[in-house]
Parts: structure tokens; C-alpha cells; sequence
């Protein structure tokens, strides 16, 4: 892939470039994080080797395009676990 978006933060983030640089993968890596608060647009975008969120403007269609993938990776997460939760509750 020409970019990988991670969930989460700092050390998500560097996590992931070391296993990726570990298994030769040469892509780009951004991470996608909760606010302090977790309030709703308080999302953060990380980069390797910066200190601070990249500053995106939050009206941005970039922004929230990322924010979009990161949303829809969450509710099919969800929705998996509970379809497993679900199947094991019948056992």
C-alpha cells in the first residue's frame, strides 16, 4: 500500500513503522488518535519522526476522509465482535 493508517497514537504509531520496516515494508504511516477528551473532532493525525499532531484543518475533506476509514475499521470491528461474542454465547 501507498499508505497505512494506524488506530491510534504515538506508540501505536512507532509500533507499527518498526514491524513494517522489520518485514521491508516501504509505505507511508500516519496514525489517527482520540482528542484528550475523546470529544468528536478532536481527532489527531500523527506522523513518524514529529513530536506533534499535523496540523489539519478539521473542515478539511482530507481530514475527514481519514476519519471516515478510521470510523468504518471501528463499527466492522464491533460489529464482528459482537457477531463472535454472539456465537459464543450459544455454545
Amino acid at each position: 500500500p501507498d499508505l497505512c493508517i494506524i488506530d491510534g497514537g504515538k506508540g501505536q504509531l512507532s509500533a507499527a513503522v518498526r514491524i513494517l520496516r522489520s518485514l521491508n515494508v516501504n509505505s507511508d504511516v500516519i496514525g489517527v488518535a482520540k482528542g484528550q477528551r475523546r470529544k468528536k473532532m478532536e481527532d489527531l493525525i500523527y506522523i513518524p519522526l514529529r513530536k506533534n499532531p499535523l496540523p489539519l484543518s478539521r473542515s478539511s475533506i482530507v481530514f475527514k476522509e481519514i476519519l471516515r476509514m478510521r470510523d468504518e475499521a471501528h463499527r466492522f470491528a464491533v460489529a464482528s465482535h459482537r457477531q463472535w461474542k454472539k456465537r459464543e454465547d450459544l455454545l
